[in-house]
């Protein structure tokens, strides 16, 4: 009975935190044409300055989809396909709050046509050589920076998926009534923690009566004011009890709408390096954390009950993919 108590009070408090502890989730888009290989920035009206397309992931709306949505909302181009991820930000402004920014690069085709005149005055394209010489926005200078250090050829192992849109009608009354209350997904952390003997950490749900054992991946949401590296290192400890050597690298970002059958929640999924000890601190969340070797996981991915998508998540992590889904 107590259990029970506890777990409904968790349920009850998840709406507070959602709405008020958690950032909201924002794409910035570096548009590369196809027909010629040149960027496409805008420029702010209110400041002059030139900066990346991009909007806010609506609720229900996966990555790929505010990808293309955005990036016809404001330069009339089409989406031909996402190209790389140039990686994830944390970045905080004075009027608009706390927002993790997912910066991708797409290839992009069609002709330019300014959609969104209020807010910004020109669209225009540049070589990349421009760029340097640009009065740039702050939000996105560094985005920019990156990307020019790392300019590579599309990445052979980089994918992006649209994901399935169709769902009952019950189901998508209730997702809308959701969307009113929350309109934002809310982003979190998986982490694919290897040890340094080589094995891969999972963590086993409280087990209920009726059901199978259920496994997956450690992580858990961004709290207000913390980046990824901070949510990644936090959780590790809560629900493991290791320690965070390093971030190695992003497997991919998830954000199909029913990936997590609570809340419309984007997860970006980063493979680290621990060390320490198992010693489970979320005992209400976490039962055990176990470390399995790659030759012990990979046959049993199938069979196991894993939460949400962490299944293909570990695909993808075995196949060396970078996922944007």
């Amino acid at each position: 009975m107590i259990i029970r108590l506890r777990r409904a009070w968790q349920f009850v408090t998840t709406v507070p935190r959602i709405i008020l502890r958690h950032p909201m989730t924002r794409i910035n888009i570096l548009p590369i044409l196809s027909k010629d290989g040149y960027i496409v920035l805008v420029r702010k009206s209110d400041s002059g300055e030139w900066s990346l397309p991009g909007g806010v992931v609506e609720w229900a709306e996966s990555v790929p989809h505010a990808v293309k949505r955005e990036l016809a909302k404001t330069t009339g181009l089409e989406l031909g396909t996402i190209r790389n991820l140039v990686g994830v930000y944390s970045v905080q402004n004075k009027y608009k709050g706390h927002a993790i920014c997912l910066t991708v690069e797409v290839e992009a085709k069609g002709d330019i046509r300014l959609e969104n005149t209020r807010k910004f005055s020109e669209a225009k394209v540049f070589k990349r050589e421009d760029l340097p010489t640009l009065t740039l926005s702050t939000y996105c200078s560094q985005q920019l920076k990156d990307y020019l250090q790392s300019f590579q050829q599309p990445q052979e192992n980089a994918i992006y998926r649209f994901g399935n849109l169709s769902i009952g009608r019950l189901r998508h009354l209730f997702i809308t009534w959701l969307g009113v209350i929350f309109r934002y997904p809310v982003v979190g952390a998986t982490i694919i923690a290897i040890l340094p003997d080589g094995k891969i950490v999972l963590v086993k749900r409280p087990k209920k009566s009726d059901q199978k054992e259920e496994w997956g991946l450690p992580g858990g949401m961004v709290d207000w004011g913390e980046d990824i590296p901070a949510t990644v290192s936090r959780e590790l400890k809560e629900e493991t009890g290791l320690n965070l050597v390093k971030i190695k690298r992003i497997v991919g970002v998830y954000s199909e709408a029913f990936r997590d059958p609570r809340v419309h929640s984007i997860a970006v999924s980063v493979e680290v390096e621990a060390e320490g000890t198992f010693q489970v601190e979320d005992t209400l969340e976490i039962e055990e954390a176990r470390a399995f070797t790659v030759q012990e996981l990979r046959p049993r991915l199938n069979n196991m009950v894993l939460i949400h998508d962490h299944r293909r998540q570990l695909q993808d992590y075995f196949q060396g993919l970078t996922t944007i889904a």
